[in-house]
């Protein structure tokens, strides 16, 4: 790598009497190029501080495209960095210049490929709707519409932004619509494309099942999938299955856990009220309760008992334990969850938890 910032890039440039920092005549051994020996950070910062050369947002988004394809690694620098948002800075301010675009959107490709583990950093951009809005102003230019297609096509194996490509069809860009003119358009570079991912904008029960199970499925990828899928019952005992899994892995930080509360709670009562009579689901739900308010328990002084109390938490449990009185397992995950409630709190909390147990369940020995 010849220079180790752009900046040094552009005083060669300059001595050199190349003008408007001709990035364009500086060749690149691309082969030769160290991922380690370039600073990332300050490509993405002089992206922000040289906003009006075309040169240097295309010299740079053309090594962010390199560096991107090289390793997760470098993903994640050039994300934890800002990379999106210089990319998209770059589109904005040279949206008139298909060349930029287009290295722009190769660059873009090569982030959401192969990877979801930035699924979240990308998902707080607008990514998608540059994206979209991007490929319907350039409608006639192949290169950009090709790698458009193949961006989408990458996100799509994220439920976050699966969910917001099938929720912007509410919008005034319809994703489905922009897919089928590039395939229309284009069809030796964008039919093929286009065509999966419009299939993947219209998944079947085994599709999500597919990325539930998938080992990069979280806590946020699971609920929302939960949230979106209340009316099957398979998703939502899948669902839960993923959940119990990972509700058991403690976090390191108190706060982490309420975060992950936050999210396990609504869509799992919810499928709770919704799928009474499903015994497997019923258990799961309770042993998932369980994990979650341990977890919290052994990171923290003393549990939030107050908001489980006027959460539907313990409801919902009783309720389930006396529908399913004859089943071992559903009886000893919500005694698990009682029982810990009892063992963790102050004496009048005690004292509130056994009067709504007492007339319901019998709690055994918790309650001696």
């Amino acid at each position: 790598y010849p220079y180790t910032t752009t900046k040094q890039a552009l005083k060669k440039s300059n001595s050199a009497g190349v003008k408007d920092h001709g990035f364009a005549s500086i060749i690149i051994d691309h082969d030769a190029l160290d991922s380690k020996d370039v600073p990332i950070p300050t490509i993405i910062k002089d992206m922000s501080e040289y906003k009006d050369s075309v040169q240097v947002q295309a010299f740079c988004c053309k090594q962010l495209k390199y560096l991107a394809k090289q390793n997760v690694a470098n993903k994640q620098s050039i994300m934890v960095c800002g990379g999106v948002p210089a990319i998209v800075s770059a589109i904005e301010n040279h949206s008139h210049d298909a060349s930029l675009v287009t290295l722009a959107f190769t660059s873009l490709c090569s982030l959401t490929s192969h990877d979801s583990s930035n699924k979240h950093e990308i998902s707080k951009t607008h990514l998608i709707q540059y994206v979209l809005s991007t490929m319907k102003h350039f409608a006639d230019n192949e290169a950009i519409q090709k790698e458009g297609c193949e961006t989408l096509f990458n996100l799509t194996f994220a439920p976050t932004h699966l969910f917001k490509l099938k929720s912007a069809t509410t919008t005034t860009i319809d994703p489905r619509a922009i897919l089928a003119d590039a395939s229309r358009s284009f069809p030796g570079s964008c039919r093929n494309i286009s065509s999966v991912t419009l299939k993947r904008l219209s998944p079947n029960e085994n599709d999500i099942i597919e990325m539930i199970q998938s080992v990069d499925s979280d806590l946020e990828d699971v609920t929302l999938i939960m949230s979106n899928y209340l009316e099957s019952p398979t998703i939502q005992d899948m669902a839960c299955v993923k959940l119990d899994i990972l509700s058991k892995i403690p976090n390191s930080d108190s706060n982490d856990d309420a975060v992950a509360a936050s999210l396990i709670l609504p869509p799992l009562f919810a499928a709770m009220k919704e799928y009474k009579d499903r015994a497997s689901l019923q258990l799961l739900a309770c042993s998932i309760l369980n994990n979650l308010y341990q977890n919290e328990y052994d990171s923290r002084e003393n549990i939030n008992m107050n908001a489980i109390l006027t959460s539907e938490a313990i409801d919902l449990v009783v309720d389930a334990m006396e529908r399913f009185k004859s089943d071992s397992i559903v009886q000893e995950k919500g005694r698990a969850f009682l029982c810990f409630l009892l063992k963790c709190t102050d004496a009048s909390t005690v004292a509130l938890i056994r009067q709504k147990l007492q007339v319901k369940v019998d709690c055994g020995s918790c309650l001696q």
